[in-house]
């Protein structure tokens, strides 16, 4: 998956920081996470609403927080919540939605 392998290289959030690669993984993910949203959003309705109550174990408005916080107050991102749900959140994703 791409989040995945573009954070591979993270071990803390302030890989993503300290260097102009870093932060230009961070931006990359960061499109990546809005994208997952974006499917996630379509694949609820292809399934007309099925999709996310069978995985009650995600935390979906978390999922539609992050890409609202990513698109309209970019500025404001904290690389550790980013580093964050890239180790803890991700990983819990349905293999249909990281694909």
């Amino acid at each position: 998956m791409m989040i995945t392998q573009r954070a591979a290289v993270a071990a803390t959030p302030d890989d993503f920081l300290l260097s102009p690669d870093g932060m230009l993984r961070l931006d990359a993910i960061c499109i990546n996470l809005i994208a997952l949203d974006e499917a996630v959003k379509g694949l609820d309705k292809i399934t007309r609403g099925e999709l996310l109550p069978g995985y009650p174990e995600i935390y979906w408005s978390g999922v539609m927080k992050m890409r609202n916080k990513i698109a309209h107050h970019y500025f404001e991102m904290d690389a550790e919540v980013v580093f964050k749900t890239l180790k803890e959140d991700i990983p819990m994703m349905p293999p249909l939605c990281t694909a």
